[in-house]
């Protein structure tokens, strides 16, 4: 987070479709990332277009009562997951939001009834995943896992939560494996 910008308090009042916090201030609005509805936040501002800003998460000042904490260590930084912070049924009822919302804006339907959601666990219940693969010469080493939230590099993991436990324990063989091969150049 950047701390050069000026801080203020803010309440949340909705989220993007991905998951981003958005607040009002004299008539801009504001992007939170991790910040939740109905939170009071302190953010510090940073860019401004038009009538958009965007801010860094200072701190929560009132927190959500659907908020809890982050199953993964890498929440934050990693952009694989955006709504960790989120209660897992507010989740499901966000992305069910979300889709109806699409569908609306861009296919112009309605379904007049709405099928209850297909819902897996929690955790641990990806099959595959779109990882990065890179040698970094500062670290010497190769680093396997997601791409970071704000940025084009990968994310320093060793594990991740949501993927299922045989691929979830693999990342930091798979990191070793391709270090020791001619894969890494």
């Amino acid at each position: 987070m950047r701390a050069d910008g000026p801080v203020t308090s803010v309440t949340i009042v909705d989220l993007t479709h991905d998951g981003v916090g958005v607040a009002d201030l004299d008539g801009r609005r504001i992007f939170v990332p991790d910040a939740l509805p109905g939170e009071r936040v302190e953010v510090v501002l940073r860019k401004r277009r038009r009538k958009i800003q965007e801010a860094d998460l200072k701190r929560v000042l009132e927190p959500s009562p659907e908020r809890v904490a982050p199953e993964c260590e890498y929440f934050g930084r990693c952009g694989g997951c955006a709504l960790q912070h989120l209660a897992h049924p507010a989740q499901v009822s966000f992305k069910q939001g979300v889709v109806a919302e699409t569908l609306k804006r861009i296919g112009r339907v309605e379904p007049g009834e709405w099928l209850p959601a297909v819902v897996s666990a929690p955790w641990h219940y990806r099959r595959r995943a779109r990882l990065g693969v890179k040698y970094v010469a500062g670290k010497d080493r190769v680093l396997v896992g997601f791409r970071e939230r704000a940025g084009p590099y990968i994310t320093d993991m060793r594990g991740c939560p949501v993927l299922m436990p045989p691929v979830d324990g693999l990342l930091g063989e798979l990191a070793d494996l391709i270090g020791r091969s001619s894969l890494r150049e």
